[in-house]
């Protein structure tokens, strides 16, 4: 940190190991240094007993979610900073932060490093203007002076407010032009400086000056070398001209460029650069006109410290919008991972159905393709983690809550690891209370949770080992326990097992695989619930233990209806179906398997011989990819709905892309239903049941 700062004090409330050490790296080692709290009960008692000046608050803790904490530490600590350093890169709830009262949001993908030092130091800024501001108002009665100066000091704090009150980009532009108008300036452009030191003007506020907005807002040629705003940038320094004349105006200290705007009568002007430390982001140019006023020291020092604050909204808009920009690509790669994935994923899950479905006396083939279906099943998930732990990032799952028998989720996740627990000759065990506990919660969620502790203590357990679940129930809480036998942790790795990317295994050889994701997604999925997960070991080779504590259901729960099991169709009930898949090994396993459950099948590869073949065979259901080259699955089932003799067939994407935005889109086209690759065969065929059921109804209406 720099020597402004150096002694003063952060108290840093977050849980997390590792952010706490890259907090503490992006501030440095300054003679008063980070306290690192995990818990807002804890943070209140130090701020009770000590002080700081400045605290850094996760919205994610043990004891406060969301906005919680920072309610209760603005509560009790009013004037003091609080910045909101988070993984969510959510501007609705950065807007809400600060409403709160939060100083800064910080988003933390785009904050360690110089960013943090600057808000940080800007933090002790306006805590000295606030402290400023209160002296002053209670010697303003006796001091006429310090009344302007007052008025300064609440110009910079309000428009702080302004300017930190949103996160996007074109807004803040916006609002750093209209937040110096007219209180700094009759008007004021913002110009934005490119990479390549290219200006652009973004926004004009003005006052009492007949300007079209249309004109204002036009964007800028690129101005001249010699002009002020051009000057400005290239030398980082100020210019104030007091009172303009002729030749001034005349010099364009304002865009000539702009039609009209030389001819306003502005008669003082300021061009101040947005210095961000690394280079100049953009420009103000402020001037006064029918008020009469003309710019002095003052003003430019004012203007100074206004641009200082604009400097670091724009270049926290400006990552927050690379950040987007980088998520957005994120999440589009993932898609294509997953649709790459799931595309042989769905071949071998449908070969290894259509081996069940027909059946062989040879005890070994029974083996191999039990192996195989659960092996499938295994690398679903493995590329769910993957993909739930973005989306939980993003706050995009949603659970799909009810009732739920812990003991029967246990027992579920226990069936799913049985081939791999066999595989490495592991004894499994699961026991429970005479009545296990009941949880509100989605429970295939839950079960996701079991399954990948489960697997974790796999790994990690040497052959001849035992695994246990326990399950019981403590209070007010339902309590499920997963022991092992195996290595264990040490003191120091023990904070880190639920960290993103956080490996046990660093061996070149990675013989336990696994990406480092799994125990995070189980902490996620767990506080999502309410609930919370920690992690026990004695030492090395003394096995581990996790312990998921969930809030416990009262009272009697009537147990959920038995699943009704999938009918194979008859041959008189058999319908026509058309597979549309350009992967022809899943096209073709999927065409056999569903032959083998009595159906009409005819397989197409792209999205031209679709339309051909339904056109032919008019089928009664169409279970068709999205990613087919040429003509995607949307148009090809936009172009179905279209005609007459293809409308009422049932539209059934059957896709590796599995996003919200994708079966909302498939939706909007006319998709019956959205299953996402490897599918199971008996929801399929249920799919396809429940489409025509539905056509019959309506036609007899």
């Amino acid at each position: 940190m720099g020597d402004a700062i150096s002694s003063e004090r952060y108290l840093l409330v977050e849980d997390d190991g590792g952010d706490a050490d890259l907090v503490r790296l992006a501030v440095g080692a300054g003679a008063g240094g980070v306290e690192v709290v995990e818990r807002v009960g804890v943070a209140l008692e130090r701020l009770a007993a000590e002080r700081f000046d400045a605290v850094l608050l996760d919205l994610s803790l043990p004891d406060a979610t969301g906005l919680d904490g920072l309610r209760r530490i603005h509560a009790a600590a009013p004037l003091l900073p609080v910045i909101v350093l988070t993984g969510l890169d959510d501007e609705a709830l950065g807007r809400r932060a600060l409403a709160e009262g939060a100083q800064d949001y910080l988003v933390k993908a785009a904050t360690y490093g110089s960013v943090l030092e600057r808000a940080l130091r800007y933090a002790i800024e306006r805590q000295q203007y606030s402290e400023r501001t209160l002296q002053l108002a209670e010697e303003r009665a006796a001091r006429v002076a310090a009344e302007e100066a007052l008025r300064r000091v609440e110009l910079l704090v309000d428009a702080d407010k302004v300017l930190a009150g949103s996160l996007d980009y074109d807004t803040t532009a916006r609002r750093i032009a209209e937040a110096a108008v007219p209180r700094l300036a009759d008007w004021c452009a913002f110009y934005t400086v490119g990479d390549g030191g290219e200006v652009r003007l973004e926004h004009v506020g003005h006052e009492g000056l007949d300007v079209p907005m249309a004109t204002a807002q036009a964007p800028s040629e690129r101005l001249p070398a010699g002009h002020p705003i051009v000057e400005a940038v290239r030398s980082g320094r100020p210019l104030l001209i007091g009172r303009a004349t002729d030749a001034d105006r005349a010099a364009a200290a304002v865009d000539p460029a702009r039609p009209g705007l030389g001819a306003l009568g502005l008669r003082s002007w300021m061009v101040v650069p947005l210095d961000a430390g690394h280079a100049i982001v953009g420009v103000l140019a402020l001037a006064t006109g029918p008020s009469g006023r003309s710019f002095g020291g003052a003003d430019l020092a004012l203007a100074e410290r206004f641009a200082h604050q604009a400097a670091l909204v724009v270049e926290k808009a400006r990552l927050y919008r690379e950040a987007c920009e980088m998520d957005r690509r994120k999440d589009e790669f993932l898609a294509m991972l997953a649709h790459e994935l799931r595309n042989p994923l769905g071949a071998m899950s449908n070969a290894a159905q259509l081996l069940r479905r027909r059946g062989s006396p040879d005890p070994e083939v029974t083996r191999a393709q039990g192996v195989l279906e659960r092996q499938v099943v295994h690398m679903a998930r493995l590329l769910d983690d993957v993909l739930d732990l973005s989306r939980v990032g993003r706050g995009a799952i949603e659970l799909r809550r009810r009732p739920v028998d812990l003991g029967v989720v246990a027992n579920a996740a226990a069936e799913c690891m049985e081939s791999i627990i066999e595989g490495k000759e592991l004894a499994l065990e699961v026991r429970s209370t005479p009545e296990p506990p009941w949880i509100d919660a989605d429970p295939v969620r839950i079960e996701q949770v079991v399954v990948n502790l489960l697997h974790n203590a796999s790994k990690f357990t040497p052959r001849g080992g035992r695994i246990a679940i326990e399950i019981g129930r403590e209070g007010d809480e339902a309590v499920l326990r997963v022991r092992d036998t195996g290595e264990g942790m040490t003191h120091d790795e023990l904070p880190h097992v639920f960290d993103r990317f956080y490996q046990a295994d660093r061996s070149l050889d990675r013989t336990r695989g696994g990406l480092g994701l799994g125990l995070t997604l189980v902490r996620s999925l767990v506080e999502m619930h309410g609930g919370r997960v920690a992690a026990q070991s004695d030492g090395p080779g003394r096995g581990s233990e996790f312990v998921v504590r969930l809030p416990a259901l009262d009272g009697a729960v009537a147990p959920a209806p038995a699943p009704v099991a999938w009918r194979a169709p008859t041959v008189r009930e058999a319908l026509r179906v058309l597979v549309v898949d350009d992967n022809v090994d899943a096209a073709t396993m999927l065409h056999d398997v569903l032959e083998s459950c009595g159906y009409e099948v005819a397989v197409a590869y792209d999205g031209l011989a679709a339309l051909e073949a339904a056109a032919a065979m008019r089928p009664d259901a169409v279970l068709l990819d999205l990613g087919l080259p040429g003509m995607d699955g949307y148009d090809v089932a936009t172009h179905l709905r279209a005609h007459p003799e293809t409308a009422g067939a049932a539209l059934i994407a059957v896709t590796g892309y599995g996003r919200p935005e994708d079966r909302r889109r498939s939706l909007e086209v006319g998709f019956d239903h959205h299953l996402t690759k490897p599918v199971d065969v008996d929801k399929l065929c249920a799919c396809i049941a429940s489409c025509r059921e539905g056509a019959a109804a309506h036609s007899l209406a």
